[in-house]
């Protein structure tokens, strides 16, 4: 039988996978997050290696293997080249920005920053209706496309090859070195977060029945002060943001967003197209998965969304009621107290 310490220890760290990243779509791997975005982003490379010879592992040095092997989430073993890491590094920059994954002073701070919605395809708290999903939209797109022509123009060699020379400074919490400065090559890295964007707009945008088209893009910045659905747009959905024990409804969605990832690296990476019909490749990419439907509003549930029925239960809203601060206080206690339990530094 556990002891009531140890109990409410593991009864916090169950909070935790639930509040630890409040807001922030397909979880990245970390103590208390599945892996999502690195597991697609792998997937994706996965399948593009098996077509194009643009996408080969890249040449890996002593120290690049150094740095992979101090990453703080799991690398699969055929991505431990520099290029599949960056790939990996870069897919969860959007949400880490440098700090630990579990950065509790840290990351509730930075995923409240306005202009850091756009990464994650939610919108700014001045994104009201009835323009307001279009506007977000609109500047989510332009994220990703302003990453995708820095990793085509700048990462890639004269024979349209991700350059492992072509390399950008990138500050990351390692396991050992905590937080440092590295080098990174530009392709993989600058498609990492670009992925991230597109992955994350399946998760913060109802869609049309086909998973295809955005009807209308979620809101978290209002929903942590004060949302009014009609003018903000509807509220991020936890229950969307899973990878894992899904229904049919979710696994749809999340084979799409899969299916997306794939083409977006079979655009960027194509090894018929020189670097402006990449990028036209890449605009062709987004417009299929990323383009707007119009018609759906408050008065009709958003064309009677299908992900209206994830919206949390009126018991699961009450227990929300120490915000999403109160709940970073809880899992930084479990941690701590893991952390004493251990003698750990």
């Amino acid at each position: 039988m556990l002891s009531l310490p140890r109990a409410m220890l593991f009864s916090l760290l169950a909070m935790c996978t639930l509040w630890v990243r409040p807001g922030f779509a397909y979880t990245y791997e970390s103590l208390v997050g599945e892996g999502c975005h690195e597991t697609m982003a792998a997937s994706a490379l996965r399948e593009v290696r098996l077509e194009f010879a643009t996408a080969t592992p890249l040449p890996t040095s002593d120290a690049d293997r150094l740095l992979i092997d101090d990453l703080p989430f799991r690398v699969v073993q055929d991505m431990r080249d520099i290029g599949g890491a960056s790939l990996l590094v870069g897919v969860r920059e959007n949400d880490v920005k440098g700090f630990s994954g579990i950065d509790t002073s840290a990351l509730p701070h930075v995923h409240s920053i306005p202009d850091h919605q756009r990464e994650h395809c939610l919108r700014r708290a001045e994104h009201d209706e009835p323009q307001g999903s279009i506007e977000a939209l609109a500047e989510c797109r332009a994220f990703i496309e302003s990453k995708l022509r820095g990793a085509i123009r700048d990462g890639l060699d004269e024979n349209g090859f991700p350059d492992p020379e072509r390399r950008e400074s990138l500050r990351v919490h390692l396991v050992f070195r905590r937080q440092v400065t590295v080098e990174l090559p530009t392709f993989y890295l600058q498609f990492g977060r670009a992925l991230h964007t597109l992955q994350d707009s399946f998760t913060h945008a109802f869609r049309t029945p086909d998973h295809k088209r955005i009807t209308v893009l979620s809101n978290w910045v209002d929903q942590v002060d004060d949302l009014v659905e009609s003018r903000d747009g509807p509220p991020h959905l936890g229950q969307m943001d899973l990878c894992e024990g899904l229904d049919a409804f979710r696994s749809e969605r999340l084979s799409m967003a899969q299916r997306a990832s794939v083409d977006l690296l079979r655009a960027a990476l194509h090894p018929g197209y020189d670097r402006d019909e990449r990028v036209g490749a890449v605009t062709d990419t987004l417009d299929e998965y990323m383009s707007f439907e119009a018609g759906c509003h408050f008065a009709n549930d958003w064309c009677d969304a299908q992900e209206n029925s994830y919206r949390p239960s009126v018991s699961c809203q009450m227990s929300q009621s120490p915000g999403p601060y109160g709940w970073w206080w809880l899992c930084s206690f479990a941690l701590l107290f893991r952390c004493r339990r251990k003698t750990c530094a």
